[in-house]
């Protein structure tokens, strides 16, 4: 399997879905490579592309024809003409499918801000619209009284990780 992964925050996830399921992909894109962990800078091919990537930027990376695109925290939208070449997955940690309004920038914040009875996140195929393509699988939890911001943070980065094992688990 030829996965490609986009981040522009730590790469944690990426990280932490080939510990769990052995699957690496072929290379990691960042446009942020002074965010990137340790971690991921010695086991990953790292390819830095522009803080706003053209599309010209985003072809000069020869992602192969039947890789697996995913977007890992990547804050930048893909223009239509990469979306429609590629098959390209994002992980979403905003419950879009039971709270449309979540998509975009910061769910995680505006969640937590917004009194939610339940968090959550989802996978959907990438198209021409912002957080818009198919959902292809969602988890969700119930909101605890309880939580303070690191105890919803932990929530959605979980349940983001084990959508992405099940996801991987599907294509191997």
């Amino acid at each position: 399997m030829n996965w490609v992964a986009f981040i522009s925050q730590t790469g944690r996830e990426v990280y932490n879905i080939y510990k769990q399921t052995g699957i690496k992909p072929l290379f990691v894109v960042t446009n942020n490579i002074n965010r990137v962990i340790q971690e991921v800078k010695d086991e990953f091919d790292i390819k830095i592309i522009p803080n706003r990537p053209s599309v010209e930027d985003y072809l000069k990376l020869e992602i192969p024809q039947n890789s697996i695109v995913t977007l890992n925290g990547w804050l930048r939208i893909v223009p239509k003409e990469i979306v429609n070449k590629y098959t390209i997955y994002n992980g979403h940690p905003g419950l879009i499918n039971r709270y449309p309004e979540l998509k975009g920038l910061d769910p995680q914040i505006r969640a937590i801000k917004g009194d939610y009875e339940y968090i959550g996140c989802v996978i959907h195929k990438v198209d021409e619209l912002l957080d818009n393509g198919e959902i292809l699988c969602s988890i969700q939890t119930k909101v605890n009284k309880f939580w303070n911001e690191d105890d919803y943070f932990n929530k959605f980065s979980q349940m983001m990780l084990d959508l992405w094992i099940g996801f991987f688990k599907d294509f191997n």
